[in-house]
């Protein structure tokens, strides 16, 4: 977790900012010492005005007094790299201090976790574990013990990491009984294998004491090392799954197990070892059919739900049983239960999706057919609001159509609902339909944030030239800015540094001289990283010194929630 994990990332205006304080006056030598600073772009420096804005302004609400903590625990972790240790776990207290202010009892855990995150990254480790144990909530305790190893095996601090992980996993298994034991047990175990720590993560998943906990955490540590490329590591675990959802007696949940494992190996790759499982699933059953069949056997058990069946069939298209796969759909379809909740509508949809992906296009049409009477039915007329981020990207467009007939004079519940829909297309990574429809968005600021996300997806794919021209099709400078920065910084991660500086130098007018004045410090803090990803130290520390300038004339406020992320950038430079 990075120092500005610590404080919440907000849209503050920044810059010429209401209510903000005049710049300190230059009449001694701490003044003076305060005023150079802001005209620096020196960790020393900004540490030192993140722990000034910290103590200066007056923090209320909750989420005020977690951007307090986290400025005191940024400038303090600034300090610990620069080898004052006394002023850093002095300005650690603070954070910690403030944190505990906090009335939320889940924002506090949540303000806590990330100080004794950052406590450790700066090499406090003892005193990120006294801050992790001080938690009262047992989740929010393990969660943050998680941090603090995660956080060490970073650094390549083996003992400490190791040490922390056990005292994780201590922590997690007083978490009472049942279900939120399990969980904590999971999220440990899950990290484990997220720092390459495979045996550390394997001991603690077969601790779990429920069977299917236990196989859902093995099923997860074996997911995530396939992702991480160990596929011979991934298959271990899987293998452990198998044989553990084999010891449940009871043949329709040792079914239900089997299929979860067959659907994850399925999505990691491992087809053949699927197929063996899918096989395994149905002979659970207790049918003897071979393995064609499995999705059907699973299917025609009672009480299934909808999500488990569509993962089975999603299991059987992997390994090219489609006829399976649309037997399992049917089902699945008949499962939905017949009223018109976002819950059961959601299902409705996901199947439809899946049948047309097994080339059930009869069968999806009439689940479609389905939904839209559902819908149409509702007496919920936010419903297609509520089901934009919960049904697959490829039925938006169906969703749209149904839930603008429904209510065809309602002009602005369209117009809403035409913005969440290409909003999570572009997330989805459907940008030509989020294009179209960011089109027909009427509100620029609306459209604008459309396009930021399209260009943002399209670079994320490595479609560099589409992204730009988005970009550029931006009309507010801040976000057009922060678009192209982005798309500067996926470039130079591919390689390509040259086109990266081609994108930056497009956006040079625009944040020199009078062009500046508009451009906000959170501009100035990612079009600095994209230059230092491209290589662009000397331009990156002139850019930061910008932002710096923005920040001296706002609020204090602005400035704690702000400068952490100038330090953060300062020091991948320094």
């Amino acid at each position: 977790m990075k120092m500005t994990a610590c404080i919440l990332v907000v849209g503050l205006v920044i810059g010429n900012g209401i209510g903000n304080p005049s710049p300190p006056a230059a009449g001694n030598a701490v003044d003076r010492a305060t005023a150079k600073c802001w005209r620096s772009a020196s960790a020393h420096c900004v540490s030192r005005l993140t722990l000034q804005a910290a103590r200066a302004f007056d923090a209320r609400s909750d989420w005020e007094l977690e951007i307090r903590a986290g400025a005191f625990a940024a400038g303090a972790a600034a300090l610990a790299l620069a080898g004052n240790a006394g002023d850093a776990r002095t300005n650690f207290d603070l954070a910690v201090a403030a944190a505990r202010t906090v009335k939320s009892g889940y924002a506090r855990a949540r303000a806590l976790r990330n100080v004794a995150s950052v406590q450790a990254e700066a090499g406090d480790v003892e005193s990120a574990r006294e801050t992790a144990l001080s938690i009262g909530d047992v989740q929010g305790r393990t969660d943050a013990l998680v941090g603090v190893a995660s956080a060490s095996a970073r650094k390549g601090d083996l003992g400490s990491a190791l040490e922390s992980f056990r005292i994780a996993v201590a922590a997690a298994r007083s978490n009472g009984t049942g279900d939120r034991r399990t969980r904590s047990l999971n999220v440990v175990a899950l990290a484990q294998a997220a720092v390459g720590y495979t045996a550390s993560a394997r001991s603690t998943a077969r601790s779990i004491d429920d069977i299917q906990g236990r196989i859902d955490a093995l099923v997860g540590v074996a997911s995530t090392l396939a992702r991480q490329g160990k596929r011979e590591d991934a298959r271990r675990f899987f293998e452990l799954a198998v044989e553990n959802a084999g010891t449940i007696n009871d043949g329709y949940r040792r079914a239900i197990a089997l299929g979860k494992v067959a659907w994850a190996q399925a999505e990691a790759g491992e087809e053949a070892d699927a197929r063996k499982t899918l096989d395994r699933a149905l002979q659970a059953g207790g049918q003897g059919m071979d393995i064609y069949s499995a999705g059907a056997t699973i299917a025609s058990l009672a009480d299934v739900d909808p999500y488990l069946l569509i993962q089975v069939a999603g299991a059987q298209m992997k390994v090219e049983d489609l006829n399976g796969a649309r037997k399992t759909l049917d089902r699945a379809w008949q499962s939905v239960s017949e009223d018109a909740s976002p819950s059961q509508v959601k299902w409705l949809f996901n199947i439809a999706s899946a049948q047309n992906a097994a080339g059930d296009a009869d069968g999806a049409r009439r689940t479609i057919d389905t939904a839209r009477k559902r819908v149409m039915s509702a007496g919920d007329d936010k419903l297609a609001q509520k089901l934009v981020n919960h049904i697959a990207a490829d039925q938006l467009e169906t969703l749209l159509e149904i839930a603008v007939s429904r209510n065809p004079g309602d002009i602005e519940g369209k117009r809403n609902l035409v913005y969440h829909v290409a909003m999570r297309q572009a997330q989805t990574g459907e940008t030509r339909r989020s294009l179209h429809h960011a089109g027909m968005i009427d509100r620029a600021s609306r459209r604008d944030a459309v396009l930021m996300e399209i260009a943002n997806a399209q670079a994320r794919a490595g479609r560099f030239t589409a992204a730009i021209e988005a970009a550029v099709s931006i009309r507010d400078s801040n976000k057009r800015i922060r678009a192209l920065a982005e798309t500067a910084r996926a470039q130079a991660q591919s390689g390509d540094l040259s086109g990266s500086r081609r994108t930056l130098g497009t956006v040079e007018v625009e944040t020199t001289g009078a062009g500046a004045a508009g451009i906000t410090a959170w501009t100035f803090t990612d079009l600095a990283r994209a230059q230092v990803a491209a290589r662009q130290t000397g331009e990156a520390k002139e850019t930061l010194r910008a932002a710096l300038l923005k920040l001296r004339s706002a609020s204090n406020l602005a400035r704690a929630t702000w400068l952490p992320a100038i330090q953060e950038v300062i020091l991948k430079i320094e």
